[in-house]
């Protein structure tokens, strides 16, 4: 009997995914204090409302339960945007809006300043479930470290 039980425990286990990573919330406020103190940005990003930033990245702010945009100055190609959308769809075509905005940058920076090109092409838009993150970095392992720390 108690081998049955542990076979069907066990059995139960695996269905389930049991230490499968969740794809649970993620703390976007949280996230953007630690990677804006982390070294990845050489400039420092300047946070604007999410009118504006929904303006550059040309989606609809129905789209979105929270977002938070920082930008550089312009000298630079870095900047920040995190999303939590408002439904998986959304999530996609925030994604999608996310990636024409970093190619839009790339035509402008290669005639502006055509070294922030190569910080471009690294450019991070990471999704999980209804959450897109995005940005453009200057120190791309100092990011990377505070991705893993918000296991990302």
């Amino acid at each position: 009997m108690i081998k049955r039980i542990s076979v069907c425990v066990l059995l139960a286990l695996v269905l389930t995914g049991c230490g499968k990573k969740s794809a649970g919330p993620i703390d976007l406020q949280a996230f953007s204090s630690d990677i804006l103190a982390s070294g990845a940005f050489l400039e420092q990003l300047t946070e604007v409302e999410p009118d504006i930033g929904y303006s550059f990245y040309q989606i609809a702010d129905s789209d979105c339960k929270q977002a938070f945009f920082f930008f550089s100055s312009g000298a630079t190609a870095e900047e920040l945007a995190l999303f939590e959308a408002s439904d998986a769809q959304a999530a996609a075509r925030i994604r999608a809006a996310a990636e024409k905005r970093i190619e839009n940058q790339k035509k402008a920076f290669e005639s502006y300043v055509p070294a922030e090109v190569p910080k471009l092409e690294q450019a991070v838009v990471y999704t999980r479930g209804n959450y897109v993150i995005v940005f453009t970095a200057s120190d791309y392992n100092a990011a990377k470290t505070v991705q893993d720390k918000h296991k990302l």
